[in-house]
């Protein structure tokens, strides 16, 4: 984070609600490292118990960050990256209230959405290339000290 504010980039962050969830093993499907394959466990009776979290506003930050900016007219124009159909009223919102305004959608590797797409003058989709192509430097210099990249996202 410290790395993008360096850069002049405004950080909003998200909030996340912890869900407790239940299901029986027989529900659950997995998939081994070196398969492509789903596999389900025919074990009948066996309860499972697991704890995962969800992004909660999100697409209703971005959205409307995105018409205040054009209401403000800090900007003409906003790429969205997301293949998240939700945020697509507040496209179609975005073109009824400021009709001059381009908005594109940049959906994510591997993702795309025709309504998304639909609702947006244009769209483009991003390779699995761009993203190492367009990675932070690895050592970020600040006033407050390095940042560095995490041993893990380093591009090999």
């Amino acid at each position: 984070m410290a790395a993008l504010e360096h850069g002049g980039v405004v950080v909003s962050m998200g909030r996340f609600k912890r869900k407790d969830r239940v299901g029986s093993l027989r529900d659950v499907r997995l998939r081994l490292p070196w398969s492509r394959r789903w596999f389900q466990l025919p074990v009948p009776g066996v309860q499972l118990s697991w704890r995962t979290h969800e992004e909660k506003e999100t697409d209703v930050a971005i959205a409307c960050a995105m018409l205040a900016g054009l209401a403000r007219g800090d900007s003409d124009a906003v790429v969205l990256v997301t293949g998240d159909s939700d945020i697509a009223p507040a496209i179609r919102t975005a073109k009824v209230l400021f009709p001059a305004a381009q908005v594109a959608v940049a959906f994510p590797f591997d993702r795309h959405n025709r309504t998304l797409a639909a609702a947006a003058d244009r769209s483009i989709r991003l390779s699995a290339q761009s993203y190492a192509k367009h990675q932070l430097p690895v050592v970020i210099r600040t006033p407050e000290g390095d940042v560095c990249c995490p041993p893990a996202w380093t591009p090999t």
